[in-house]
């Protein structure tokens, strides 16, 4: 079955995607994952170069990774004749298991500013590793701002349904099951319009702290 699928074009993907996994396995996600957990904020690194430096840590953290992984792997003891458990199965979801821990830490840090863009839930603002500078302080307060405008508008568009879905119970006075359906939609729009409204405060919380820290 290899053969074949060797011998055909998916399996020229298949083996691309293996190597490509193997490449950023190895050399890349655990040590990223590990330098935005040390490193959190903007330009904690360099002023200018902070990508390649963030680029060369990762790289070197990656191999530590691998490297620490197998020698605690080797150092498992094992049955007397039976194989070792330095083996793919084995050394496989040790990496995306300290990869998943490294990125998950880097997150909590307020590592991962890209995080934000899959849910404003995930927005964690950064606490630098050393005395802010203004450009830093400026990335850093943009950042908040840019998340407290996208949920700002969430907020106002929530309300605009909210108040449509009640005035569309209002008008059903002869369908009450039709009324009941809107009004559920209204409680439900309401409920995530609280959840909106508590982020906002969080947010807004995490900005005052860094303008305080930042004129202190």
């Amino acid at each position: 079955m290899d053969g074949v699928l060797q011998a055909t074009p998916l399996g020229d993907l298949l083996s691309l995607l293996r190597v490509l996994g193997a490449i950023l396995l190895i050399f890349i996600l655990p040590g990223y994952g590990w330098t935005k957990a040390l490193w959190p904020a903007p330009d904690d690194l360099s002023e200018e170069y902070n990508a390649l430096y963030v680029a060369a840590f990762s790289m070197v953290f990656s191999i530590a990774t691998v490297i620490f992984a197998g020698f605690a792997i080797l150092s498992i003891p094992v049955a007397k004749g039976a194989q070792g458990l330095f083996t793919l199965q084995v050394l496989l979801p040790t990496l995306l298991g300290l990869s998943a821990i490294a990125l998950l830490l880097a997150w909590w840090r307020g590592g991962l500013a890209w995080a934000g863009r899959i849910s404003p839930r995930l927005v964690r603002m950064p606490r630098s590793t050393k005395r802010l500078r203004p450009g830093m302080e400026d990335a850093q307060l943009e950042a908040l701002v840019s998340s407290l405008r996208s949920l700002s508008r969430q907020r106002e568009e929530l309300r605009a349904q909210v108040r449509q879905l009640q005035r569309r119970a209002e008008s059903e006075g002869g369908s009450s099951g039709e009324r009941a359906r809107l009004l559920v939609r209204a409680d439900r729009t309401r409920k995530r319009l609280g959840e909106v409204e508590s982020q906002i405060a969080a947010l807004e919380s995490s900005r005052s702290d860094q303008l305080a820290h930042g004129s202190g």
